[in-house]
Formats: C-alpha cells, sequence, structure tokens
C-alpha cells in the first residue's frame, strides 16, 4: 500500500529584499543610463534631472542604519518624480525618432512603468497593490505570504508537491501565490495517475 503525503512550499528565488526605495532607485538607474546611451548615439541632448544629486542622496540613504519615516518619504517621492520624468522623455524619444528596440528592452520598460504606478499608489494610499513588482530583472516574482515567524514573505515558485513512498512529485508550480487546500482533489487525481 502506497502512502501519500502533501505538501506546499516555496522555492525561493536569488533577491535583495525589495523596499520601495531601491526598487525606485534601480528603475531610474536602469532608464537613466539607457537613456544617456540612446541620446549619444542620436546626437540629442540628455534632458537635465538632477541624477547625479539624487544618486548621492540614494547612496547615503542606503547606508544608514535606522531608515525612519521622515528619511524614506522625500526620497521615494523624488525617485517618484524623477522616474516619472525618464519615463516621459523615453516615450517622446522613441516616438520622435521612431526608434527600434529589441523586444527584452520593450519589456523592460513596460515592468518599469507599472512599477512606477503601483509605487505611485503605495506611496498616495499607503495600500499595497495586486501582482506587485519586487524586481525589474525578474518581474515575474511576486511576493508570497507563507506566515513563517523567521520569514512572513517569502519570493520565489510556490510548489504543491506529492510524495508517494519517498519519491516528490510537483502538482502545481505558479509564480503566483495560490491556496494549496483547493488543490487536493487534483493531488489525489495525480496521485492515482502516477500509481
Amino acid at each position: 500500500q502506497s502512502q501519500v503525503t502533501v505538501d506546499a512550499t516555496c522555492y525561493e528565488s536569488e533577491l535583495r529584499y525589495p523596499t520601495p526605495q531601491k526598487l525606485l532607485w534601480e528603475a531610474v538607474d536602469w532608464l537613466y543610463k539607457q537613456l544617456r546611451t540612446i541620446c549619444k548615439i542620436i546626437g540629442v541632448k540628455m534632458i537635465r534631472c538632477k541624477y547625479i544629486k539624487w544618486k548621492k542622496r540614494y547612496i547615503g540613504f542606503s547606508k544608514m542604519r535606522r531608515k525612519t519615516r521622515k528619511k524614506r518619504t522625500p526620497l521615494t517621492r523624488a525617485l517618484l518624480h524623477l522616474l516619472n520624468k525618464l519615463i516621459k522623455f523615453e516615450d517622446d524619444l522613441r516616438k520622435q525618432h521612431r526608434l527600434k528596440f529589441v523586444p527584452l528592452y520593450y519589456r523592460r520598460v513596460a515592468t518599469i512603468k507599472t512599477i512606477y504606478h503601483q509605487q505611485l499608489e503605495l506611496f498616495t494610499t499607503g495600500v499595497s497593490p495586486k501582482n506587485r513588482i519586487v524586481s525589474i530583472q525578474k518581474d515575474y516574482l511576486r511576493p508570497i505570504v507563507r506566515g513563517k515567524e523567521v520569514k512572513p514573505v517569502e519570493f520565489g515558485a510556490k510548489v504543491n508537491k506529492l510524495q508517494i513512498d519517498g519519491i516528490n512529485f510537483i502538482e502545481n508550480l505558479s509564480f503566483t501565490a495560490f491556496n494549496e487546500g483547493t488543490r487536493l482533489r487534483n493531488t489525489i487525481f495525480k496521485a492515482q495517475s502516477l500509481t
């Protein structure tokens, strides 16, 4: 008689802890560097945006041991403003000069635009948006609340797996959170099909 055990776990991805400031700075930094390169190639003047000033401010902020709300709020507001300015400039530049890029570039720009809207919503309302992006490189990752004492939130793929006589099988793998309780019937059918 085979014994079947079912468990849900999270296969974590390599990711620094995503704070709004880190995420916004990464978006600003990537977009600014891309725009500078594009402007150099096509011979267009880059917009004034005080990038160096905010780079120094962000580095100073990241070195602080206690990041108080008084320090976080103005930096977040400034990074949102700077990112919005860069997004608009990128949009105008692409339309005016009819530039063509590789698909990865368009995907990254779309991710940055989504990050801007999500972080603006979080900053103005204080409510965490649905399907929140936590990394510009790994835009498919979502925060998965596991409720553990040490790690309440994990970032990676959530997996519902079953074990038959010591051998593990993946029943469902998803980067968005799901309730493993609703997958019991599917798991039973999977176990029956495997044995």
